[in-house]
């Protein structure tokens, strides 16, 4: 365990050598506590996000991190939190269906991503210590899972992005969502709640594309791939369809290219991805499927693809009865 004995609201702080370290000694996937609220130096800690979107995507290191403890506030949420590349948790109550009342999930109207990723329950009864609540305890549930899939499937320490992907593909949709089962992605639950079966589950049967895409070929789709399926409206399917990658930082700014996920059935288009990566990295499609034949997700890029490296995307599936 690291501490970085730091004040986010006097300190400086020292994490990247910090997390060199890890790196250094072949540590993959890092669970962070700490953080800089935006509110406190809006360019330094700008600065500080491009940093850790960089770190990741040069080191393919897994970084998990809390989204705070301060409830909804434009001004808290800050770095590491904000990055694109780290995978940011907040925090239900011990019941796993309502939010909990800490839990930070409003990002600063200057930059606008869809952060938290994911939540996992916040609250917990400990033996012996009481009655205790945070998205510090969040996290490591994360944090937990990805270190047990990697221990199952020891490639994934080179993919941050499919880490993400399954993540997202697999946790469950919260019924105290305003979006719930419509745009699917927001900016208090992200993907969802955490479901550690269905993640490990799907590492194990692997249903998820690799991709890397540098603006070649400049047609649509950038990918696309297809999954035979047999279901009925006595006998339907649920599907969850999410798509990640990692972006790059170019002279000290964000490079985010817009991609689009789109399902089709028997080349009948089922639904648009939720739009979301206008303003980050990722995608997520849920839908019930109720009849029989193949699915095609597709990913297409919106614009012009911009940037000096290629995009490292993973596009990752889940269905169950």
């Amino acid at each position: 365990m690291y501490s970085t004995d730091f004040n986010p609201y006097t300190g400086t702080l020292i994490d990247l050598p910090a997390l060199q370290w890890f790196v250094d000694n072949q540590v993959s996937v890092v669970n962070a506590s700490f953080g800089i609220p935006w509110s406190n130096n809006t360019s330094a800690i700008n600065s500080r996000i491009n940093a850790y979107d960089l770190f990741v995507r040069d080191n393919f290191l897994v970084l998990v991190v809390a989204s705070g403890n301060h409830g909804p506030n434009t001004n808290v949420m800050g770095a590491p939190a904000l990055a694109n590349n780290v995978i940011t948790v907040g925090a239900t109550t011990i019941s796993g269906d309502v939010l909990a009342w800490y839990s930070v999930y409003e990002e600063p109207v200057a930059i606008p991503r869809l952060k938290p990723n994911l939540v996992a329950v916040g609250n917990m009864n400990i033996p012996n210590s009481g009655y205790n609540y945070g998205t510090s305890l969040a996290a490591p549930l994360v944090t937990g899972a990805i270190a047990l899939a990697m221990q199952h499937t020891p490639v994934l320490r080179l993919f941050p992005e499919k880490i993400m992907s399954i993540l997202s593909a697999t946790s469950n949709s919260i019924p105290f969502n305003p979006d719930f089962e419509t745009n699917h992605l927001n900016d208090m639950y992200g993907s969802g709640l955490l479901d550690i079966e269905k993640f490990i589950e799907n590492v194990i049967v692997n249903h998820t594309v690799l991709h890397t895409y540098s603006g070649i070929p400049n047609t649509n789709p950038i990918l696309s791939y297809e999954v035979p399926i047999s279901a009925s409206v006595q006998s339907p399917l649920y599907l969850s369809v999410a798509l990640n990658w990692l972006t790059d930082v170019v002279a000290g700014n964000p490079v985010i290219n817009n991609y689009d996920l789109k399902v089709y059935l028997n080349d009948i288009l089922l639904t648009n991805g939720t739009g979301s990566s206008t303003y980050g990295n990722s995608e997520l499609v849920r839908l019930i499927i109720e009849s029989s034949g193949t699915l095609r997700f597709e990913v297409r890029i919106v614009g012009d693809y911009s940037g000096l490296r290629p995009d490292l995307m993973a596009l990752t599936w889940h269905i169950h009865s």
